[in-house]
């Protein structure tokens, strides 16, 4: 009796520790999709910068590209985006 006893506590703390593990698992990939999205943002937003870069750096007579950039800035976040954006890339607020 005392060994099924036993048993019982031990298959109870295993499954514990299973559910402990899950979570924990869980939370690293919530983690790692919030660095995922984080760095996506960063390399929009580091495009964005390229291309007023190229645009400053070489006039169109000295054959640069003629860029026309149409862009909204975010009044919540103060993030540049797209003119045809209808949320911010940054924070999500909606753009008029």
């Amino acid at each position: 009796m005392q060994d099924l006893a036993i048993g019982g506590v031990l298959g109870v703390l295993f499954l514990l520790v299973l559910f402990f593990l899950a979570i924990y698992m869980q939370i690293k990939v919530i983690q790692f999709v919030v660095v995922a999205v984080n760095l996506y943002k960063e390399m929009i937003q580091n495009q964005k910068r390229i291309i007023k870069l190229l645009k400053k750096n070489i006039p169109p007579e000295q054959g640069g590209a003629k860029i026309e950039i149409q862009e909204k800035k975010c009044p919540s976040c103060g993030t540049i985006n797209e003119a045809d954006s209808k949320f911010c890339d940054g924070c999500g607020m909606q753009l008029s």
